[in-house]
């Protein structure tokens, strides 16, 4: 093919028909530019399969973490509120006589009402995804932006979860040490110790005191509030996964 477009120019040059000839270089230039853009075409075709090919096994691996990540938050919520409705049942017995007092089974609640889980999510296919820079390939926005509200509502359970966890170092505990045996709602934990203290105490007068009143107020308060966070983030999980499922 080459050899016959040389021939022909050289004949179009050999008779002097240089009209004729300036077509004919026009027309190579556009064979010329019309490939070099068919070539770029496939280039970019091939990229853009590519980063489709690339995209689809960043949204395989999102939905398997956050399959994990949502058995994980219910598993977390459950015991929240667990935890919760037993500083509930804490405030139900502040006031009352200690006869009354001694017929519940009040060391169980207590051991309840400080026990509860941080929610630690999976999140190396996320963290990979956004330091490599590779968020650009997704091509649904709305899953974008729902993955950044999720590290945003991580952040914020995170810090609610800190103002839980500060309130039982720095108010509970202490508050209780002096006047509660801690051995007596350790039986119901990890050491299962298998009787209460021998030492003597009046524990149930706890619930007669405003102080310890107001602190398990303000633990039942942060308690609210993270279970609120976690539920954003619950939803927020829930969106995205619904979102990957209709990803194709």
């Amino acid at each position: 093919m080459l050899r016959f477009f040389r021939q022909l120019r050289q004949q179009l040059l050999t008779e002097n028909r240089f009209s004729k000839y300036l077509l004919y270089a026009l027309g190579e230039i556009l064979l010329v530019v019309i490939g070099i853009l068919l070539a770029l075409q496939i280039d970019n075709w091939n990229e853009e399969q590519k980063d489709r090919r690339t995209e689809l096994g960043i949204i395989k691996n999102l939905k398997e973490e956050f399959q994990v990540n949502l058995l994980e938050l219910d598993g977390v919520l459950e015991g929240l509120n667990t935890t919760k409705e037993a500083n509930v049942q804490l405030m139900g017995f502040f006031g009352k006589p200690v006869d009354e007092l001694n017929l519940i089974n009040i060391d169980s609640v207590m051991y309840l009402s400080v026990e509860f889980q941080r929610f630690i999510p999976a999140q190396n296919a996320l963290t990979d995804l956004l330091q490599s820079g590779r968020l650009q390939l997704i091509t649904n926005e709305s899953l974008k932006n729902l993955l950044y509200d999720w590290s945003r509502i991580l952040s914020q359970a995170d810090e609610s979860y800190s103002g839980i966890d500060q309130k039982l170092e720095v108010d509970i505990l202490p508050f209780l040490t002096p006047l509660y045996p801690l051995k007596d709602i350790d039986m119901y934990g990890p050491l299962e110790w298998k009787y209460p203290s021998r030492l003597p105490n009046n524990k149930l007068e706890v619930f007669a005191q405003i102080e310890y009143e107001s602190i398990v107020d303000d633990m039942l308060y942060r308690l609210v509030r993270h279970e609120k966070d976690l539920e954003k983030a619950r939803t927020i999980l829930i969106d995205i996964l619904g979102i990957i499922e209709n990803q194709k």
